[in-house]
């Protein structure tokens, strides 16, 4: 399945000079040359085995292949983003574990809580209750 999927980097550089429609543009967002930005669009091209973009001189456009594939490739690389932050979240180590009788939660903490992550919904959401008999 590698073979089948362009690297990364391609996709990236792809998708910044498609929304930018300029290489220069990308190259300054990527932190990369204009050069390597270049190449990586010329390898992803070569990869799919068509041209993406139309080479005009002092600008370029997306191919109708182009435009196909980089609706896509935004798409992929927004959900791959998206679901990259929800993993990191997820396994944030940086979490409070609060301990306290069922009366309390209930009556002060509890109200308290939602209230302070309406207001700072970084903080997450709490993972639930649980029991222990002591």
């Amino acid at each position: 399945m590698t073979d089948i999927l362009p690297p990364l980097q391609t996709l990236r550089a792809f998708e910044a000079t498609g929304r930018r429609l300029s290489m220069t543009l990308a190259a300054e967002e990527l932190h990369l040359t204009h050069g390597a930005v270049s190449r990586q669009i010329m390898a992803l091209e070569d990869h799919l085995g068509v041209p993406l973009f139309r080479r005009m001189t002092r600008r370029i456009e997306l191919t109708e292949a182009g435009q196909s594939f980089f609706s896509t490739v935004t798409r992929f690389l927004s959900e791959l983003s998206r679901e990259s932050e929800n993993i990191r979240r997820r396994n944030d180590t940086n979490r409070l574990v609060v301990s306290c009788g069922v009366s309390f939660a209930s009556k002060w903490l509890t109200s308290r809580l939602h209230r302070l992550i309406g207001k700072y919904p970084e903080l997450g959401r709490p993972s639930g209750s649980h029991r222990r008999a002591y």
